[in-house]
């Protein structure tokens, strides 16, 4: 699922159980509806209930895979049609919230992740409409929110309270609060020493501050933990080129292009950070041999 929506906000996005970080991005897909939409035979007309429950989650399968695999303007015609017949369902506004979103509407988005809380006040729906209101730039009203989901963590058992604390620190981020919100991606990564957003976040504090040493461990936790991920590398390698630490940038651009299914994006941006390493220092090539691009002439 990674398509970019906005690499300037890097709040915590929730699909389904699964995170999304929105620097690492969103994509969404489309399949067609019609074998979805025939009216049901005479003889099935006594179990209609039933029928528009297993309808709902047809419709709500077709748009999960929108969210997974890449076309925002057709999600978006998905779900409009699908919230015409299902106008109160939590679950169409938060994916149509994540689909504005995609589309950089960020106002329409910040509507449906409303919509959705108010029908369906979950911790998860909570913390999508949290991350649409720190990219609305409304910080004050994120922060009371998150509070609140705080206190529903402690009462519904929550589980992944690493999310809103993340969302806390980030908030504060924005505020430019630096030393709050160490503070609290900090909270996050005690809750979950793997969450690697928390550790990204740490790391760009860090850098803007000086403190080169605690930045580059927590870059290379952060690329531990998502291996595919560009931002790690991409700041792990300009800390690299700043301490003339050519060896150690071209070892980690080459580890990284051999990971399995890269995104495209992420393998051109590879290439021209090695083509870069290897122009500062052309001996490096003799030591450890470029990896091989393949081919996509037919």
């Amino acid at each position: 699922m990674q398509v970019p929506i906005n690499t300037t906000m890097r709040a915590i996005i929730l699909v389904k159980k699964r995170t999304l970080a929105l620097f690492a991005g969103l994509s969404l897909s489309f399949g067609g509806l019609a074998c979805q939409t025939t009216s049901p035979k005479k003889e099935d007309l006594t179990s209609r209930p039933e029928l528009e429950k297993k309808l709902l989650e047809s419709q709500m399968a077709l748009v999960q895979n929108a969210v997974d695999s890449g076309h925002p303007e057709k999600a978006h015609a998905l779900l409009r049609e699908s919230l015409q017949k299902f106008p109160e369902n939590p679950q169409l506004h938060n994916l149509m919230g994540l689909t504005q979103l995609a589309l950089k509407n960020s106002k329409r988005a910040l509507f449906h992740f409303e919509k959705s809380y108010q029908i369906l006040p979950e911790i998860a729906s909570g913390l999508n409409l949290s991350s649409a209101l720190i990219d609305q730039g409304d910080y004050k009203r994120a922060l009371i929110q998150l509070k609140t989901l705080i206190a529903e963590a402690k009462t519904k058992q929550y589980s992944y309270q690493e999310r809103i604390y993340h969302n806390v620190g980030f908030t504060l981020l924005k505020l430019n609060k630096m030393r709050a919100a160490e503070k609290w991606f900090k909270m996050a990564l005690e809750e979950n020493p793997t969450f690697f957003p928390s550790h990204l976040e740490l790391a760009r504090i860090y850098l803007s501050q000086n403190r080169m040493a605690e930045a580059n461990i927590s870059l290379k936790r952060s690329h531990d933990y998502c291996l595919p991920c560009w931002e790690p590398i991409e700041l792990l390698v300009g800390l690299y080129k700043t301490t003339h630490r050519y060896r150690d940038a071209h070892v980690l651009l080459v580890s990284y292009l051999k990971t399995p299914d890269l995104p495209e994006v992420s393998k051109n941006l590879g290439h021209k950070f090695l083509q870069e390493i290897l122009s500062a220092e052309p001996t490096l090539s003799a030591k450890i041999p470029l990896p091989i691009r393949q081919s996509h002439s037919k």
